[in-house]
Formats: structure tokens, sequence, C-alpha cells
């Protein structure tokens, strides 16, 4: 039997998550770096995670806003 790739899929539920370009992700056409977080949540089991960002504040900030309530952690 193949196992097959399950797609990441967001919680729309939570009132207090905010998407868009330049909330939850860089604007398009913004130079960006690969930056790995760790995610730790009560509601969720922790996770590394990397998201493209502008800068190491950025992708603190992107992280945040996709995961409210959540620890946001920089790897390296």
């Amino acid at each position: 039997m193949k196992k097959e790739a399950i797609a990441f899929q967001w919680n729309d539920s939570d009132k207090t998550a905010q998407y868009g370009d330049g909330i939850s992700h860089p604007v398009r056409g913004a130079k960006t770096k690969s930056y790995k977080l760790i995610v730790k949540g009560a509601q969720i089991s922790p996770m590394k995670v990397e998201l493209k960002a502008e800068t190491q504040k950025h992708a603190l900030r992107y992280g945040k806003a996709r995961w409210p309530g959540a620890v946001i952690e920089l790897v390296g």
C-alpha cells in the first residue's frame, strides 16, 4: 500500500488567527530567507516549521499570526 502525503491544513475556526500578505506570510516579491521555528501550544503538539520571511523578527511575527497563543521560538 502506497502512503500519500497529507497536506497541512489551517484551523480556520481560531478566531484570533490572522492570515494574509504581510500578516502570516511575506508580500509577493519580497526578498526572503528560510527560518526554522518551533511552535509549542497547549492545544497542539510541539512542531518544527520552516517559514520564509524577510527577517527573524518577521518570521516570529508570521508564526504568532498563524498560531496565536502558542510559544514561538527561533531555531539556530
